[in-house]
């Protein structure tokens, strides 16, 4: 799944199937990864590389993969917070679409909580 190219609503599309499939805890279990891409404001049609987290060095400041640093991408989201936004969605609307998903993925970054879905 590393330095692998994909549009961010390819990943929540896959993503949602894999919850579905495995279920929560065999999900969360699919770790260690992190969505990069040439802005932090990510629409559902954009490219986004997955690759590992960054490092970091003895003064705490983050090393990118080498991958994302050579095609200048920054970080956009972690694996952890994708996963929970799409258990969330999925655990309060279990027809959720992609839209709703990528909605509440935005909320959360802007707001640390999770969005309401009716």
């Amino acid at each position: 799944m590393l330095q692998r190219e994909i549009t961010l609503f390819k990943l929540l599309e896959e993503e949602l199937e894999l919850l579905k499939e495995k279920g929560e805890k065999e999900f969360c279990m699919d770790s260690g990864w992190c969505v990069y891409g040439k802005s932090i404001d990510l629409s559902l049609k954009d490219k986004c590389i997955i690759d590992e987290y960054p490092d970091y060095d003895d003064d705490d400041n983050e090393i990118m993969p080498d991958y994302v640093n050579a095609n200048d991408y920054e970080l956009v989201y972690r694996d952890e917070m994708i996963q929970d936004v799409i258990i969330t969605s999925y655990n309060q609307k279990n027809n959720c679409t992609i839209q709703e998903i990528y909605d509440s993925l935005v909320y959360y970054d802007q707001h640390d909580s999770f969005m309401v879905l009716n």
